[in-house]
């Protein structure tokens, strides 16, 4: 049974994974890569949406129940507090409003430009087998980027949630954590995120991080080994610049700030 369910989404390559594995520290709480629940509400919805015959025996709050379930059935450990992790919980901010009133969401968020690099080193680091992500393949970074970007791209998409979050009637529910301040000062942004969830403080230890279960797995099924590699410990990680400056030029700027 979920006795509390908070959400991290927001941009990839920007500290949900950092964040998940700090959070894993506190035995009330789970938290980890990338989870099913995003996909699984999806197909949910669409089997009780008008599109289906028996739409008309499904009532509003049985749909709800049926839903929330689907959560309170996979989350079986006993954690006092989940942390669900998918891209696409900034697309579904009005429905987790209606599941879970009293959950937030984290957005995890770093400049396009830097996501976009960092995608394009992990690629170059992964040269033989063309990931899913983009197929890199007999490409070229002018055609890699357009499509990571596209509307279904890994980064198009999350960007476009996160702006239908940030510029929609949820903006209040979502809790705004860029990158560079988890990783500079993870102390005081853990303190805020504490408070800000109204969650007892609990002292992180930021110098001894541990890799998430399934991780590797996980990345070795896009072909993008890395993908969700850690660090032994909190630090500050930005990559040289291996965009075109002309590509750089053309991704969009933060609008969160």
């Amino acid at each position: 049974m979920v006795n509390g369910i908070h959400f991290i989404s927001g941009l990839p390559r920007s500290g949900s994974t950092l964040l998940a594995s700090i959070l894993r520290q506190n035995p009330a709480f789970h938290a980890g890569i990338t989870s099913p629940m995003g996909p699984l509400l999806a197909a949910m919805r669409a089997a009780i949406s008008p599109q289906q015959e028996t739409h008309s025996l499904w009532t509003e709050e049985r749909q709800i129940d049926v839903l929330r379930g689907a959560f309170e059935n996979f989350y079986t450990d006993g954690a006092e507090v989940v942390f669900d992790t998918n891209r696409r919980w900034c697309a579904d901010a009005s429905v987790l409003a209606h599941l879970f009133p009293k959950s937030r969401i984290i957005c995890c968020v770093r400049d396009p430009v830097d996501i976009v690099n960092s995608f394009e080193h992990l690629i170059r680091k992964n040269p033989v087998a063309g990931t899913v992500i983009c197929n890199n393949q007999n490409t070229t970074v002018f055609t890699r980027v357009p499509i990571i970007m596209a509307a279904d791209g890994v980064v198009g998409y999350a960007l476009n949630a996160l702006r239908d979050a940030w510029y929609g009637p949820e903006k209040r529910r979502l809790i705004i954590m860029e990158y560079k301040d988890l990783a500079s000062q993870p102390a005081d942004t853990m303190y805020h995120l504490h408070n800000a969830l109204s969650l007892p403080a609990f002292k992180y230890d930021f110098q001894h991080l541990q890799p998430i279960p399934g991780a590797k797995e996980f990345d070795r099924s896009l072909r993008l080994e890395g993908l969700h590699d850690l660090m032994l410990r909190v630090l500050p990680q930005r990559k040289d610049l291996i965009l075109p400056p002309d590509i750089a030029a053309n991704l969009p700027k933060p609008f969160w700030r």
